[in-house]
């Protein structure tokens, strides 16, 4: 059985990955602004980085909940995105919760029904 100590990962973010440095095995890469849409093209393109890795921690969608686009095209560009990493590693993919921006109160709501509809 391989060692979790040998596994290596990636943490994709459209923040700053503040309090994430030096995990062992894992990098961080940090697109801040970026929509799914762009994200799918640099997975595309090679500026995300797959290669050699086990695991794939995400954190975006943020920046499209914002947006005034509705749920289900933010749920198809998710759908975009897993399938061109998927296209590219066999890694596992572990993806966070959307989160609203503290000065963005209103998105709570719009937040929510994006979460409950990725867990499907």
């Amino acid at each position: 059985m391989e060692s979790y100590k040998a596994k290596r990962g990636t943490i994709i973010s459209v923040s700053i990955p503040k309090y994430v440095r030096g995990i062992d095995g894992c990098t961080t890469q940090s697109f801040p602004g970026d929509t799914l849409a762009r994200l799918t093209d640099f997975v595309s393109n090679g500026r995300i980085n797959l290669h050699n890795i086990n695991f794939v921690i995400v954190h975006v969608g943020t920046n499209n909940v914002s947006s005034s686009e509705s749920i289900d095209t933010i749920l198809s560009y998710y759908g975009d995105w897993i399938h061109q990493i998927k296209s590219k590693t066999d890694a596992k993919i572990v993806f966070t919760s959307l989160f609203s921006r503290l000065v963005d109160f209103k998105l709570s709501e719009r937040t929510l029904k994006g979460n409950s509809e990725l867990i499907r």
